[in-house]
């Protein structure tokens, strides 16, 4: 019987996927910001703090 959830998996198709080199074992960026390839904002606080200086 199929599951009701639309985002369930069946048990085996990720290690499935793996296998076939379809989805991700590892990620290069050690933040989920880099491996979107999103670009890191300025700080706000360091920028306040060296306008007050």
């Amino acid at each position: 019987m199929p599951s009701s959830s639309p985002t369930a998996r069946p048990c085996g198709e990720l290690p499935e996927l793996r296998r076939r080199g379809l989805f991700r074992t590892e990620y290069e960026g050690r933040t989920l910001r880099e491996n979107l390839g999103l670009p890191r904002p300025e700080n706000r606080f360091a920028r306040r703090a060296a306008g007050a200086a």
